[in-house]
């Protein structure tokens, strides 16, 4: 596990911006956690639409990880990897 060095406006949009191609949509919301404190990341489902209520879609969660000094983020339901090409993360702990 691994948590984000740098908690800037700059470093989550980058985040965001990488974030947002892995679940293939232009612009995201990320969950509550702070990824410099946790070592996981949610990215919460689109807005409802005018005409929608309800909506039973939930979160993404990315665990946050750091491989041969790389900052990765995994999909926990899919397991699919992207690495955070320009953001810098270290160890938990």
């Amino acid at each position: 596990p691994a948590v984000l060095t740098d908690g800037s406006s700059a470093a989550l949009s980058n985040l965001k911006a990488r974030l947002a191609s892995a679940v293939g949509r232009a612009q995201i919301e990320l969950g509550p956690e702070d990824p410099t404190m946790m070592s996981f990341i949610s990215v919460l489902p689109p807005r409802l639409g005018t005409h929608e209520t309800h909506s039973l879609a939930s979160p993404t969660t990315f665990d946050l990880q750091i491989s041969d000094g790389k900052c990765y983020a995994q999909n926990r339901e899919t397991r699919n990897r992207i690495l955070l090409d320009g953001i810098d993360c270290k160890p938990v702990g």
